[in-house]
């Protein structure tokens, strides 16, 4: 357990609060629901009663210069797949793991449900090679499960240029998690 006294302040970039309790034994960070684009806030818990001062400043110094949505998606994913929370933040902030949106950058809205997904990806142009009078029969919810179950990931890039869009093809699982996707990209 850290011999200090218990701490509550904001994180300047991403607006996220992160307080201990008075025993100093959990840290919890709260995410302000504007900055992840939900309409509620998230709160994520971990137990600290084990750790160093230098653990808990190392989490800290991570948090830092992260945004809420990577912040959040690192704390889920840490959750889902119980990969420790300073991979899950290191993975986050390199863009492997985040939300599947509309396009990689935070402005874009979220998709929600398998079904979406497929509808989406199916429309900008993800399955390509397979002729439009198939796709066109193609159970949107059956596909979208397939896409869930797989290890093929498909998200929306933009070019270089800021403005041109396409579908790029990765290695990597998609975790369905409350109303919304979480993405994985092994390769």
């Amino acid at each position: 357990m850290l011999d200090t006294d218990s701490f509550d302040f904001t994180l300047p970039f991403s607006g996220a609060r992160v307080r201990t309790d008075k025993e100093g034994k959990y840290i919890t960070v709260y995410l302000p629901h504007e900055r992840i684009g939900m309409n509620d806030d998230s709160t994520y818990t971990i137990s600290i009663d084990d750790w160093e001062a230098d653990m808990l400043i190392k989490l800290l110094h991570k948090l830092m210069n992260m945004t809420a949505m990577q912040i959040e998606a690192a704390f889920v994913y840490d959750d889902i797949v119980e990969a420790g929370i300073f991979d899950s933040l290191v993975l986050a902030k390199a863009g492997k793991i985040g939300w599947v949106q509309r396009g990689r950058n935070e402005s874009y809205a979220y998709i929600r449900n398998p079904a979406e997904l497929a509808a989406f990806l199916i429309k900008k142009g993800a399955f390509k090679d397979v002729p439009c009078m198939f796709l066109n029969c193609v159970d949107k919810e059956e596909l979208g499960k397939t896409l869930i179950d797989g290890d093929t990931l498909y998200l929306l890039e933009t070019g270089v240029d800021g403005v041109t869009e396409h579908i790029h093809k990765y290695g990597g699982w998609y975790y369905k998690y409350g109303s919304r996707i979480l993405y994985k990209i092994d390769t």
